[in-house]
């Protein structure tokens, strides 16, 4: 934490590799990342705070696994609903990835909005259960580039976070998922995060 002379107090957000990611200044609500600006003025402080423990888990992940820090971070607030869901509070998972047959980790059950022939229902599943922020980061790059199902969402395969959201296709069963994604890139600037 850094009291400016202007009385302006800014707090450094690292990544958990202790990488320095930019400064987040409490007064405007802006966090700044060395692409730009995030747009949080409107956010609350718990918002704030939730964009900020995102960034640092996201950047270093879609880094090294050539994707857009952007679109994770706006999945994981869309997941989440800022970290208020119960699956993140309970199981860590940010990203809402179910456990199929073939996941051997810890798993937990969870209800959770699906829609079904263009309705929205609360649907019992079974979901990934991980042990942090950045494991569940890390799980989700894993299964984004693995195969060809997301190669949309690569780098190699997109402009920008914009259009790498249209790569992710059946990642949710809400039509509307695409447009709330590139909703929240657009207002929070998230695209920031992608010129780590």
């Amino acid at each position: 934490m850094y009291h400016h002379v202007n009385g302006a107090v800014y707090y450094s957000v690292y990544t958990t590799s202790g990488k320095w990611l930019g400064y987040l200044n409490a007064k405007a609500g802006t966090l700044t990342v060395s692409g730009g600006q995030l747009q949080t003025s409107h956010l609350t402080p718990a918002q704030q705070s939730f964009l900020s423990q995102v960034t640092a888990a996201v950047v270093p992940v879609a880094d090294k696994n050539n994707l857009y820090a952007s679109v994770m971070a706006a999945q994981a607030i869309e997941e989440t609903g800022w970290g208020t869901s119960a699956l993140s509070q309970q199981a860590d998972n940010y990203f809402g990835i179910k456990a199929g047959s073939g996941w051997t980790g810890a798993t937990t059950t969870v209800t959770s909005p699906e829609v079904v022939d263009g309705q929205t229902v609360q649907l019992p599943g079974t979901f990934r259960k991980y042990n942090s922020l950045t494991d569940s980061a890390t799980d989700y790059a894993a299964k984004i580039r693995t195969g060809d199902t997301y190669q949309g969402t690569w780098r190699e395969n997109a402009q920008n976070g914009l259009t790498a959201v249209n790569g992710l296709g059946s990642w949710a069963t809400n039509p509307a998922y695409g447009t709330a994604l590139k909703n929240l890139i657009t207002k929070y600037n998230l695209t920031a995060l992608d010129y780590e």
